[in-house]
């Protein structure tokens, strides 16, 4: 296919904050999904959304509970979401979107998706208002390009995805991103 990455079934992952976030996670991730659908065609693999499909009933009403009351029971639970996020990564994924906040900091997840991405070469799109010296390095290295804000990474993936860059509709083939010269910096745009 001459350098070209074929994005039949793969989906862009949403990465962030989940445990640690205000509203679960879920606000910023509904806006960046509807957006991607319309303006890329692009689906999305949404843990937040994730996450409920892998609880019963009753895990759903007492899982957050089970952190403190009941360690062992929680940690399985958790594993669940560790090995369906991971596996969806690494199989079937185009490129990660990360909003990268307080709340990201504050756990564990994104930093290890963020990680597995970059080890997988999967191209990590980071968003954060944080200043590049509040953001761990480790998270900045694993980042293909930082964005001040989601609007800049709009332009930059319709400018790399949008669908003026489709090789062949029938194909669905993408060209895959070119090294970006702000790989270790924050776009400034």
């Amino acid at each position: 296919m001459d350098g070209l990455k074929p994005l039949a079934g793969k989906l862009v992952y949403l990465a962030g904050a989940v445990e640690h976030a205000p509203d679960g996670g879920r606000g910023w991730r509904q806006t960046i999904s509807t957006w991607l659908k319309e303006e890329l065609k692009l689906d999305v693999f949404d843990p937040c959304v994730q996450e409920l499909a892998l609880l019963s009933p009753q895990e759903k009403v007492h899982l957050r509970g089970w952190k403190a009351t009941d360690p062992n029971r929680f940690r399985t639970i958790i594993r669940r979401f560790v090995d369906n996020d991971l596996r969806q990564l690494l199989k079937a994924t185009c490129f990660v979107v990360c909003l990268w906040d307080e709340y990201a900091a504050r756990g564990a997840g994104t930093a290890g998706e963020l990680t597995v991405a970059y080890w997988s070469k999967i191209p990590v799109y980071l968003v954060s208002s944080l200043s590049p010296t509040d953001i761990p390095g480790w998270i900045l290295a694993c980042a293909t390009e930082v964005f001040t804000d989601f609007e800049q990474m709009k332009r930059r993936l319709v400018e790399l995805y949008g669908q003026q860059r489709l090789v062949s509709s029938s194909a669905n083939v993408f060209p895959p991103p070119a090294e970006s010269p702000q790989r270790d910096g924050v776009v400034e745009n």
